[in-house]
């Protein structure tokens, strides 16, 4: 369940022209990764995020984001 923070950081994201920027905006702001390097967040967050703001894009198909996670899983 996404909590207020989370939901704050969705509506900046809101302004972004992309899903890819809107999520690497979200990971650099939420990673506890030193400045510099990868902004890394755990996967379930990134999945609920991801999931979410591609469902309120509404031009990004289920099927598309399904693939993209499960092709994501295999690096996790």
């Amino acid at each position: 369940m996404l909590c207020y923070a989370h939901s704050s950081i969705i509506l900046i994201c809101s302004f972004f022209q992309s899903l890819t920027l809107a999520m690497k905006t979200v990971c650099e702001i939420l990673t506890t990764d030193l400045e510099g390097g990868p902004a890394r967040i755990p996967f379930s967050l990134f999945k609920e995020l991801y999931t979410y703001l591609a469902e309120i894009d509404g031009e990004i198909a289920k099927e598309h984001v399904d693939t993209v996670i499960e092709h994501l899983s295999y690096d996790v």
